[in-house]
């Protein structure tokens, strides 16, 4: 992705010079990265306009024997500032149930106490898990016929920039540049079939391993283009689709791709769609090198925009509040309600633009813009990068929702419920500044 070059995490690591661990090797088959990050926000979103957090990600490998090695990764992350859940939560105060005398209002303790939500409405940090995740862990065996993985890993499908129809566990961050993919605890296996073919199969787990998915793709290299074919299914929504990547030669070498799933669904959400990419970039010797790609994006299962479906964006850490097992409150209750789906994007076109310029060896300035093309709302980052010596990263950007009565930017009626007003919540600006040391 584009943010790869100046974000990624320091991880990447070469085989020890020593032997692995049990056969000798000691520490120097231990190796340790990471990085050290702080960073800061301000929005005119209302009411808590700040923000910060501070991120420790240390990462460990382990070369445990010829060809099977041990990675970790883990966070200790501390935020302040605005809380997003809690900021909605308190919009609702004044029109929360009162108690079953019919006297009192309910403070919102009280309310989560009876209904026995699984919820905060501030910010804490009274349990482990609060501050300590683990990223990744996960084991790799490499052998002549095969590459194995099993554990906590990242999964990334696709060759289109941050929108993948073929991404089989699908998350967009192109907001949060600083932000590595989630781990999935997953199985899978690399085969190489000759020199110019590879086949990949993967199981993995969702929701505490509460449901599945498998996958197989294959991958053949022709010329200079790389076909893959995919399929993949948890049993209820199943995929099947292909990926293409590639360059043209010639007096103006473009790079491409081609990236379009077919999707089925047979569970509670039913019915069929097609998403696809394409794209194109170019490199032009501008100062170190200017950087341009575009995209175009196009999901059948969105909408126009009169047909939104608004509610798929509710905040899925809400979902607490879906029923109450104090079945009296619980009428009284009229929060929004909670969608079949969530999800990343509502309407069917969207544009992507990139343009990123290398302005010196240390300084780099990066614009970012995507738009949904029915509605003409989108979103425009501006960045810039600067490196210090070769570990510290200094790194800033504005975040700009454009447009009106969109996706990105809704119209006022959208931003109502049950009495509440809540487009003061609803950001147009929001400035980030952050540092990175690696270790």
């Amino acid at each position: 992705m584009l943010w790869a070059i100046v974000f990624a995490e320091s991880v990447a690591v070469a085989a020890p010079s020593g032997d692995a661990l049990f056969t000798g090797g000691g520490a120097d088959a231990v190796i340790f990265r990471g990085y050290v990050e702080a960073r800061g926000t301000w929005t005119d979103a209302e009411t808590t306009h700040w923000g910060a957090t501070q991120r420790l990600r240390p990462t460990m490998k382990v070369y445990l024997w010829d060809r099977v090695s041990l990675k970790a990764t883990g966070e200790a992350r501390i935020d302040q500032g605005r809380y997003d859940t809690g900021e909605f939560l308190y919009a609702f105060e004044d029109v929360l149930p009162s108690d079953l005398s019919g006297e009192n209002q309910l403070t919102y303790d009280e309310l989560i106490d009876r209904c026995a939500w699984d919820l905060d409405i501030d910010r804490t940090y009274d349990e482990v898990g609060d501050v300590l995740s683990l990223e990744r862990l996960f084991l790799d065996v490499n052998l002549a016929a095969v590459d194995l993985r099993f554990g906590r890993q990242s999964v990334n499908w696709g060759s289109a920039l941050f929108l993948n129809p073929s991404d089989i566990f699908q998350q967009v961050l192109i907001a949060e540049p600083w932000q590595e993919r989630a781990g999935v605890d997953a199985a899978r296996a690399n085969i190489p079939v000759g020199d110019r073919a590879t086949v990949t199969a993967l199981v993995g787990a969702l929701d505490n391993f509460s449901t599945y998915r498998g996958a197989l793709k294959g991958t053949v290299n022709v010329g200079s283009t790389d076909i893959s074919a995919l399929g993949s299914s948890d049993g209820s929504r199943h995929y099947a689709g292909l990926d293409l990547k590639g360059d043209l030669s010639g007096p103006v070498p473009l790079g491409w791709w081609v990236e379009s799933i077919y999707q089925l669904d047979t569970g509670d959400v039913t019915g069929s769609a097609v998403k696809a990419a394409a794209g194109a970039d170019y490199s032009f010797n501008v100062l170190n090198r200017l950087y341009v790609a575009a995209q175009v994006y196009f999901d059948s299962s969105g909408e126009i925009p009169a047909l939104y479906d608004w509610n798929s964006r509710y905040d899925p850490s809400l979902s607490a509040i879906d029923g109450c097992d104090d079945e009296d409150l619980g009428r009284q209750l009229s929060f929004p309600e909670q969608p079949d789906e969530y999800r990343l994007t509502l309407g069917r076109w969207y544009a992507l633009n990139i343009l990123r310029l290398e302005a010196t060896d240390n300084l780099m300035v990066t614009t970012t813009t995507v738009m949904n093309i029915a509605d003409q709302t989108g979103l425009f980052f501006p960045a810039a990068a600067y490196t210090i010596g070769s570990r510290t990263t200094l790194n800033g950007g504005i975040q700009y929702l454009y447009g009106s009565d969109g996706e990105f930017s809704p119209p006022d009626f959208q931003l109502q419920s049950n009495g509440v007003d809540l487009s003061p919540l609803q950001p147009t600006v929001t400035a980030l500044a952050w540092v990175r040391f690696n270790l």
